[in-house]
């Protein structure tokens, strides 16, 4: 009985021991669990909560319109588009570019050229050196690249407009006008996948309808992933769907013009962009 208490007793004092010493050392912090992923931005996050249809130059074979989308989800922005839907057998699109900054802004770049409608560009240095093929008025302006931002083009031929992944895209004597950019956010009718969904900024886009219609589009501040899923939706052209849309350069650089009809004497409708930028893209009527 003896020798089983002196045992307890031992075991006591070594377990009193082991936790004076460990009364000294730091606590180890519990480990947080990893915040819940937000669900992948779709079409239903938004409802259109006004449509409105903008004044423009003419209405033959052009539409331009002010859609505002209301966020069914606390965790979606309100979003505002501006929309110039168009058909390229009445209209061109045209590259201006601009290496020197002879032009103040957008506006001053449409204007010299009375264009109906544009946009900006392409991506480009801090220098102002294009990111990728530029082509204007059939010179090659700036070389094709490989880059995985640089993921297509939009070409301009005298009969064809055409929105191509760069690995389609073979440079020949018929090309008139491109501009390499990206990402896609729409491809074959469906929001690309794997779009950033954590940035946000306006955006500048070109889109092809499954009517055979274009769209130039400009989008109040959102991530690439929801302007995608709002794009590869009806709700800025209305029972139809997109079958590819490109992203072009946006944040600072989205600006967006619509000309006024001629005999209104209005201003054009113009959202400016932040600062200067290489070059851009203008709707002009088919000769």
């Amino acid at each position: 009985m003896m020798a089983v208490s002196h045992l307890h007793l031992s075991v006591r004092r070594f377990c009193l021991a082991l936790l004076s010493l460990g009364a000294g050392l730091p606590m180890l912090p519990a480990q947080e669990a990893a915040p819940p992923v937000p669900p992948a931005p779709a079409a239903t996050d938004w409802t259109v909560s006004s449509r409105e249809n903008l004044p423009a130059r003419t209405t033959d074979g052009l539409e331009s319109v002010q859609v505002k989308l209301t966020p069914s989800r606390s965790e979606r922005l309100p979003v505002t588009a501006h929309v110039v839907i168009f058909r390229p057998n009445r209209f061109n699109l045209r590259v201006i570019d601009d290496p020197s900054g002879k032009y103040t802004n957008l506006r001053q770049a449409m204007e010299s050229i009375d264009a109906v409608a544009g946009i900006n560009g392409g991506y480009f240095h801090q220098d102002f050196t294009p990111l990728g093929l530029v082509v204007s008025a059939g010179k090659v302006l700036h070389p094709q690249e490989k880059a995985s931002l640089l993921s297509g083009l939009l070409v301009s031929s005298a009969r064809n407009l055409l929105l191509v992944r760069t690995e389609e895209f073979r440079l020949g004597k018929t090309t008139l006008e491109a501009l390499q950019a990206g990402p896609f956010l729409v491809d074959g009718g469906t929001a690309v996948p794997g779009l950033n969904a954590t940035k946000t900024a306006r955006r500048t886009a070109i889109a092809t309808l499954a009517d055979g219609r274009w769209a130039l589009v400009s989008l109040s501040p959102l991530t690439l992933a929801e302007a995608g899923a709002i794009l590869a939706g009806d709700a800025l052209w209305p029972g139809i769907e997109a079958e590819r849309v490109l992203n072009l350069d946006g944040g600072s650089s989205t600006g967006f013009y619509l000309a006024a009809p001629a005999a209104s004497g209005d201003k054009p409708l113009y959202l400016a962009e932040f600062g200067r930028v290489r070059n851009y893209v203008a709707l002009v009527p088919r000769e």
